[in-house]
């Protein structure tokens, strides 16, 4: 059967994220890694935005653009909040590319996610389906693990800043909380559907 226009119109934007998402995730890795070969210039006459974060200053800048002393990552005054870019060639470089990867990852899984709950929707047919439940389930999850993930990033890429920069005091920028909201939120309608495949089992039996 048929889904539904609605449906039918989320699965093609869900699948046209989901492909961009991959794409883009794809790009990254290979840019990070021709980084990391020396295919780019050297730090001074690159940007590196790609491996770039906003973060803000508790301590007092000196200029708007200051490079480290050992020319591995830099930072630049935007209005009254920060950008530092580090080299992709250093352990910084190299976590950041890790850690924007496993960002872009779960957002890969929570389309892949969203476009099989949609295709468990046909019109004419029940919408309470076991594998709906789940895929629900794992879309709370993943919401839950990216907040949790960002957790760890704040204290990890702080403690890195301090290091690059001891005298800025830099704290990245990061909004905790609403990723957890967001997979409690999607637990509830789980937990709905789930009474739902129940209510429809006993139907049945009863029938």
């Amino acid at each position: 059967m048929k889904s539904q226009p609605a449906i039918g119109m989320l699965k093609v934007l869900a699948y046209i994220g989901f492909y961009l998402l991959i794409f883009f995730t794809a790009l990254f890795l290979v840019k990070s890694m021709l980084n990391v070969a020396g295919i780019k210039p050297d730090f001074r006459s690159g940007n590196f935005r790609e491996l770039s974060l906003n973060v803000r200053s508790f301590g007092s800048a000196t200029s708007p653009v200051i490079t480290n002393a050992g020319a591995t990552a830099k930072y630049e005054q935007v209005n009254s909040r920060y950008v530092v870019s580090v080299h992709p060639n250093t352990p910084a470089g190299y976590y950041t590319v890790f850690i924007k990867t496993v960002y872009m990852a779960l957002g890969i899984w929570v389309l892949w996610l969203f476009i099989r709950v949609l295709k468990s929707i046909n019109k004419g047919e029940s919408p309470f389906h076991l594998k709906i439940i789940r895929y629900l389930r794992l879309m709370a999850l993943a919401f839950i693990l990216n907040d949790v993930i960002k957790a760890l990033d704040y204290l990890v890429e702080g403690r890195i800043l301090r290091q690059l920069f001891p005298a800025m005091h830099f704290q990245l920028e990061t909004e905790i909380g609403n990723g957890l909201i967001t997979g409690l939120i999607i637990w509830v309608i789980a937990f709905v559907y789930a009474s739902g495949v129940k209510l429809q089992t006993d139907q049945a039996l009863t029938i």
